[in-house]
């Protein structure tokens, strides 16, 4: 069960991470990518990060979980039993068509998630009668960098996070090694 902004990814309903909400389904050790809100089997809307005020659970008067991505983790109760899963075309993975969002400046202290430009993103549903609890669970707090700053969560002075993504930045290749 995926939950962004406190909503989940395929109903958008309020999440409450429990085993009947609608989840996807992944064999052992695959992996996979979950690019927006989905909107049909067909189809999604792409997540993009936003402020609280533009955020899709905004929409719906819900700012319990904002800036939180959560994840619940089911193992499967009986075997060949599936609710969904995602099968996204070659194609979700190209810029969609449409109104372009730009990341919103980062002057708000909240951050949140919109719903965005439509992509093509397949899945089908499927049966999966999950265990009573989840295995593991996982949240994800995600803040402009303005806000990290602030709060004395990340060193904001100089020298700055040498992991942090620059402002201006470049794309280089490695040099070679001195002496080389």
């Amino acid at each position: 069960v995926i939950a962004v902004d406190g909503r989940n990814i395929i109903s958008g309903q309020q999440s409450y991470l429990k085993r009947t909400e609608n989840m996807y389904i992944l064999e052992p050790h695959e992996t996979q990518t979950y690019a927006g809100w989905r909107t049909s089997s067909n189809d999604i809307h792409r997540f993009y990060f936003t402020n609280i005020e533009d955020s899709y659970a905004r929409a719906f008067g819900d700012d319990s979980a904002k800036g939180v991505i959560a994840v619940a983790v089911y193992k499967e109760k009986q075997l060949k039993l599936r609710l969904f899963k995602n099968k996204q075309s070659a194609k979700s993975n190209a810029p969609a068509a449409g109104r372009s969002h730009e990341p919103v400046a980062e002057d708000k202290a909240e951050a949140g998630t919109g719903f965005g430009e439509h992509a093509t993103s397949h899945a089908y549903r499927v049966h999966f009668e999950a265990e009573r609890t989840a295995l593991s669970k996982y949240y994800f707090k995600y803040e402009w960098r303005e806000t990290l700053c602030a709060k004395q969560i990340i060193e904001c002075g100089q020298p700055k996070n040498r992991f942090w993504p620059k402002n201006d930045y470049e794309v280089g290749f490695a040099p070679f090694p001195p002496n080389y």
